[in-house]
């Protein structure tokens, strides 16, 4: 190895963002690398060899590693850095899985987020893990080894962070360090400062594939420190420019973004992270025990240490992971890693001749003294009044049980924040104790990490057993208040005269109760002694009753008038708040209360909730009658339903209408305790249903009223059958099995069926599920050995397997498989909690597509609408996601995730129509979901335009796929697709659609610079465009007829608009020359009613109005109007043509006084709301609703009564959940909305439509118990019958 030419200037951040200075690179030759460390020392990396040399007196000399007794390789409580990332062991395999996450990444620019509870070795991960796997060149991408990295935590000031590490790139290596730092980045221009990073990776890094590696650790941080917002923002878009900075140029970098769970719902603000984390997001969870004897032992071997035996085993038993497999842990949390951490470090302090002992371990008195000692510096550094909170907090988090062990319980977070006088000092002790790795926070609630703390920490012992009774009592109080705060406060919920006594005589000492306790028990209290007052005075009352009665029944009369008032808010605040929280737990339960909250009180905030509920798919519970639901199956016609549990039978159900679910006759008894699958024939005669006893058994069900056994059950596996399926023609069943073997037999008789050719081997380990492609002639399979296999089975007898397995899931068992209806598609889904989609279009070298990212479970089912544009996927995290397909290189999630179940979700069955979808779970129920009819999942990527006819009888949508679709809505609820796609012959996506005021003719401008006319005059005929009018535009943005349909306006990339004449439109002539004055693109453009005026909004921040009363001569009218501080997206004229409402990037909307367009002015207050850029705004057809669309994935409807005085009508609809493109209304006030998600939405604003679709829709939902539980103090009287 050598040094030639001295040392060089190619500079690299240290990736740890700590404030050593970079380092330097020296010329090396071989695979030698020498980085500058610190001052004058070196290190020297040839292969997997590090040494380090120190430069003295012109000489370099090397410097011995310490001895291994001197060298302990585990951090204790402080994550791994990347100088000891030679010690970090035990997520090998998840660190190659990243490195293939972030190569795609990389191709689809976006970040990679990883997402864990504290506690799970998160910072490790990236920062011993990732970046060492990054800076070996252990990514797929060529010269990804010479990338760049910043590794670094966000603080309270992110963009000043992130732009001080991305200043060591740009900084002149020749030149003077400023010692002032870098300037403040908001006086830096913004273009400057981005085209300097470019220009120094391209110097750095001439090779011409200069990228950065940008690690994002405690990405929690942004949320939790920041307090601007503005600084928030910029620097979530600096991120984003550097995975896309648009304008096709390739990504400037990757960007891995590490996440708490507990604020994975701060991301749902920020349309970017939000579309990260439904794509790209990995859920890091619990090591495997094999993962964790490797954490153990294997550092200990870097540095010459042996491991005495039984070690590991006591270590494991301590930590809570002794019971479990190798690869599937039993009663190990996640949120425990550091405590193990920690006990191995004070294991090595009391090693003994170089060896880690047992005695040594015990010597330390293992993880429950680590954990004390921990615990009792993590107080001690508090302030007092931190410490009395503290008090409280751990209280809280303990269940203090009577002649029993206590025990940790989880609480939820804004609990113990909203019940502390100070929640400041509760936040200071969730944050030290979270630090200190005794507390889990996940997304919503806190909870002690390991319960060893309620044993060994001597402080919280005492806390607890100084006064268990009084604590047993104020744990009760406390529950108590919680519930009174929680249901409004209502005095029917405050304690009684005997309860108050008890607590007197057994918790006397309530001075340091939180304040809602005190409040509750101040109440109580009053009410009391209101009550003996009340009793004293009950004779002089009577006496005073009999002689002034009338009077007195009056007064009385208003009393219970109020009292009844006060009580009804109350349960109407508490009804209302278990909606909200039940929206993210149970959405059917949600929207029944939100139909009973409604029917008490119509806020705006309830119809809004109401509209949402409309477009939102909601379920109908059954109870299983079989214990826990394994597996699903409907016929094609969706009328029958059958299910197999683990009570040894299957049960079948009349599911004609979904809402009412009728079981057919007895279950039907097998053998197996367990039934792993079931499966109906192609034309639903026949049922299969393979078992844990590794028999199939078969059954003939055209009378699925009275089902016949046939024959004996089928025998030749010799283990459990876990799936089984169907030939499209109905004669061939193939079964999977953890024999790992897959059998093929053939049912044309099924009373005596027939083993086909040898079993099919190949699969290491079981095989969890088995699927035919719609021809019959490819059937795939999954299978616990991470693989998924492909078989040639046109001859079933002599099956042949297709190429080698497909590896897509990482080291992760593969659970489920499905195949798109048109078999080019397959997808498959693992214990990785993600879903591979596959092209097999040539099924002997199945290509990787795209990935389904979002579920924090395994994935156990899956399962395609017959339309192929949806994909169900069923979680172990008890949750249902719905994706859209259409282009299966880049799915995105439609919608929120399904949510009912109370256990993971085990299996999934679309029904026939599209429209039905079945899941089975393992809390003992199945949901029968309605998906609403006016959704329409679209085959397009992306829906960029709508637009409606003014009769609203036809839709019409564009898209990024090049086609325009055509959509009777003449019935809203059941829209009908005319004809096929209209398809642009030109590769440009569709920008813009506007209708001709007659309804016959469709304009649509489109990316290559041209706009569309196409005859929809008869609709389901039209074919090729009428007329192509071409222009000197660059992107056509924005399309508008005139009201009378003679003009035809076209904003355009280059900053003019284009008018026409279409009076004729098979001859469109250009009128005048292209209107100027904007010096930016014009991306907007809408006619006032009244055909006198146009005006246009423009990415120069401004809108300009101009005189269109004869189109041939237009003329500017006016000055530009000015207010908005970024791109103006979208303009819309009131029916009156008084008012202009505009939106843009600003995320406001404006509204301006046109009465006289020449002197047009700002009107009102500018609309706040939406978080992100308005993309789209429109009035109705009265004036007095404005509704908006944004990329925040959010819908607002806006009361225009007093245009001066504008205001909300509720809260934001929420149901689109990505990106709103586009939307508009027709005459009949129909809103209509498309985007990111390729679903089109016609919204039902009618309020008592919502109230009937969720009553079609959620039967058994709330019940008598659950009513009491939620309505109180009301008699039974649910929304639905």
């Amino acid at each position: 190895m050598s040094a030639p030419g001295g040392w060089g200037s190619e500079e690299e951040p240290t990736g740890d963002g700590r404030a050593e200075r970079v380092f330097v690179r020296a010329e090396a030759s071989d695979d030698a690398r020498v980085f500058v460390a610190a001052g004058s020392q070196y290190v020297v990396e040839v292969r997997d060899l590090h040494v380090t040399f120190v430069a003295r007196d012109g000489r370099i000399d090397r410097v011995d590693r310490p001895t291994t007794d001197e060298e302990c390789p585990y951090p204790g409580l402080a994550p791994f850095g990347l100088d000891q990332a030679g010690w970090f062991f035990g997520r090998k395999g998840l660190v190659a899985d990243l490195t293939v996450r972030l190569d795609d990444c990389l191709s689809e620019r976006t970040p990679l987020v990883v997402v864990a509870p504290s506690g799970t070795g998160k910072t490790s991960l990236l920062r011993a893990g990732l970046l060492p796997a990054v800076e070996r060149g252990d990514l797929p991408t060529p010269g990804s080894r010479r990338w760049q990295r910043v590794v670094f935590t966000p603080t309270d000031h992110p963009m000043a962070a992130l732009t001080s590490h991305l200043a060591l790139l740009t900084a002149d290596p020749d030149g003077a360090e400023d010692p002032a730092g870098p300037p403040d980045w908001r006086s830096q221009d913004r273009d400057l400062r981005r085209a300097g990073l470019v220009a120094a990776l391209a110097r750095n890094q001439p090779r011409g594939d200069a990228r950065i590696v940008v690690i994002v650790d405690q990405l929690e941080e942004v949320f939790a420190q920041c307090e601007d917002d503005e600084e928030r923002r910029a620097f979530i878009e600096e991120l984003a420019w550097l995975t896309d900075p648009g304008d096709g140029r390739d990504p400037i970098g990757l960007v891995v973004l590490g996440l708490r769970a507990d604020f994975y719902a701060h991301c749902a603000d920020y349309p970017w992270l939000r579309t990260a984390l439904q794509q790209h997001q990995l859920f890091l969870g619990p090591m495997s025990r094999s993962e964790l004897r490797d954490a153990i032992v294997l550092p200990a071997q870097e540095v010459g240490l042996d491991v005495e035996p039984g070690l590991v085993e006591i270590l494991l038993r301590d930590l809570g992971a002794g019971n479990g497999t190798a690869d599937a842990p039993d009663g190990y949390e996640a949120g425990r890693l550091p405590l193990l951490a920690h006990a191995l470090r004070a294991t090595w302090q009391n090693r003994h001749d170089g060896r880690l002992t047992v005695s040594g371990y015990e010597t330390t008195r293992g993880i429950e003294h680590a954990v004390a000692a921990t615990a009792e510096r993590a107080f001690e550094r508090l302030a007092d009044a931190e410490q009395a909170a503290a008090k409280n907090v751990f209280l809280r988090l303990v269940t203090v049980i009577r002649g029993s062990d206590d025990s940790r319980r989880r609480v939820l977070r804004a609990d113990l924040l909203g019940s502390e006088a100070e929640p400041e000092a509760v936040r200071k002790v969730l944050g030290a104790f979270t630090k200190a790795r005794l507390l889990t926070q996940d997304r919503d609630t806190v909870a002690i990490t390991h319960e060893v703390l309620l044993r060994a920490w001597p402080r919280l012992r005492q806390w607890i057993d100084s006064d268990r009774v009084g604590n047993i009592v104020r744990q009760e109080l406390r529950d108590a208040a919680s519930s009174w705060d929680r249901g409004g406060r209502d005095d029917d919920l405050l304690y009684r005269r005997s309860q108050l006594d008890a607590v007197e005589a057994s918790a006397p000492d309530t001075g340091d109760v939180d304040h809602v306790t005190r409040a509750f028990l101040v109440a109580s209290n009053r009410r009391v002694k209101r009550a003996a007052r009340i009793r004293r005075r009950v004779t002089a009352v009577l006496v005073t009753l009999a002689l002034l009665a009338s009077g007195a029944a009056v007064f009385a009369f208003q009393q219970r008038g109020s009292a009844l008032a006060e009580r009804d808010d109350a349960i109407f605040n508490q009804i209302t708040g278990e909606a909200d929280r039940l929206r993210t737990t149970d959405s059917a339960l949600a929207a029944q209360l939100d139909a009973v909250a409604y029917r008490m009180n119509p806020t705006p905030d309830l119809y809004s909730h109401l509209v949402d509920d409309g477009t939102t798919p909601l379920s109908t519970p059954v109870a299983s009658g079989i214990g826990v639901v394994v597996s699903v199956a409907l016929t094609p016609d969706g009328r029958t339903l059958a299910a197999g549990g683990n009570s040894n039978s299957v049960r079948l159900w009349n599911l004609a209408d979904p809402s009412r679910p009728v079981p057919l006759g007895a279950p039907l008894p097998v053998h197996a305790d367990i039934v792993e699958s079931v499966a109906f024939s192609p034309d639903g005669r026949l049922l299969a249903a393979g078992g844990n006893d590794g028999t199939i058994r078969l059954w003939n069900v055209a009378d699925p009223a009275r089902p016949v056994a046939l024959g004996q059950p089928v025998t030749g596996h010799t283990s459990t059958v876990g799936s089984v399926a169907f030939s499209p023609d109905g004669r061939i069943l193939a079964s999977g099995s953890a024999d790992k073997t897959i059998r093929l037999w053939n049912v044309a008789d099924p009373t005596r069926p027939v083993a086909l050719g040898h079993p099919l081997t190949g699969h290491t380990d079981t095989v969890a599920s088995v699927v035919f492609r719609a021809d019959g002639k490819v059937l795939a399979s999954g299978s616990f050995d991470h693989t998924v296999r492909l078989w040639n089975v046109a001859d079933p007898a002599h099956p042949v397997a297709l190429g080698p397995g497909l590896f897509g899931h990482g080291d992760n068992l593969v659970s489920a498989v499905a195949f798109s209806p048109d078999g080019h598609t397959l997808a498959s889904g693992g214990a990785d909690n993600r879903v591979r989609l596959w092209n097999v279009a040539d099924p002997a070298h199945a290509v990787s597509e795209g990935q389904l990212l979002g579920d924090t479970g395994s994935i156990t089912s899956l399962s395609f609408s017959r339309s192929g544009q949806t994909l169900a996927s069923g979680s172990y995290d008890g949750s249902v996601k719905l994706w859209n397909v259409a282009f299966p290189a880049n799915p995105v999630a439609r919608g929120p995730s399904l949510v009912g179940h109370t256990g993971p979700v085990l299996s999934l069955a679309f029904g026939g129509d599209g429209r039905t979808l079945v899941s089975g779970s393992a809390d003992d129920t199945l949901r029968v979901w309605s998906l609403p009819p006016r959704l329409i999942a679209s085959s397009s990527r992306s829906i960029a335009s709508v637009a409606l006819s003014s009769g609203g009888h036809l839709l019409a949508t564009g898209s990024t796929d090049r086609r325009v679709r055509l959509w009777s809505v003449t019935d809203p609820t059941r829209p009908t697709l005319l004809a096929g796609p209209l398809v642009l012959s030109a590769p440009a996506d569709i920008r813009s659609l506007a209708f001709s005021p007659d309804g016959h003719v469709l304009a649509d401008g489109s990316d290559d610079g041209a706009v569309y006319l196409w005859n929809t005059g008869d609709p389901a005929r039209t074919g090729v465009p009428e007329q192509t009018l071409a222009g000197t535009m660059g992107r056509v943005m924005s399309v508008a007829f005139s009201p009378d349909g003679r003009t035809l306006a076209a904003a355009g990339w280059n900053g003019q608009i284009s008018l026409w004449n279409v009076t004729d439109p098979a001859r469109p002539t250009t009128l005048g020359q292209p209107l100027t004055g904007h010096t930016g693109p014009v991306v907007s453009v809408a006619f006032s009613p009244d055909g006198h005026t146009l005006a246009s909004g423009s990415a120069d921040k401004t809108i300009r109005l101009w005189n269109v009363t004869d189109p041939a001569n237009a003329a500017p009218l006016g000055r530009p109007l000015t207010g908005h501080t970024g791109f103006v997206l979208s303009v819309a004229f009131s029916p009156d043509s008084r008012t202009l409402a505009s939106a843009g990037q600003d995320s406001t909307i404006r509204f301006w006084n046109v009465t006289d367009p020449a002197e047009a002015v700002a009107v009102g207050r500018e609309l706040v709301g939406h978080t992100s850029s308005i993309l789209s705004v429109a009035f109705d057809h009265s004036g007095r609703v404005l509704a908006s669309g944004g990329a925040d994935g959010t819908v607002r409807l806006w009361d225009m009564a007093d245009p001066l005085h504008p205001t909300a009508l509720g809260q934001p609809l929420t149901g689109p959940y990505s990106s709103v493109e586009s939307l508009g209304f027709d005459r009949d006030s129909q809103l209509v909305t498309g985007g990111e998600d390729g679903v089109i939405r016609l919204w039902d604003l009618d309020a008592d439509d919502a109230v009937r679709w969720i009553c079609a829709s959620t039967r058994n939902v709330l019940t008598p118990q659950q009513w009491h539980a939620y309505v109180p103090h009301y008699r039974y009287d649910p929304p639905c019958r």
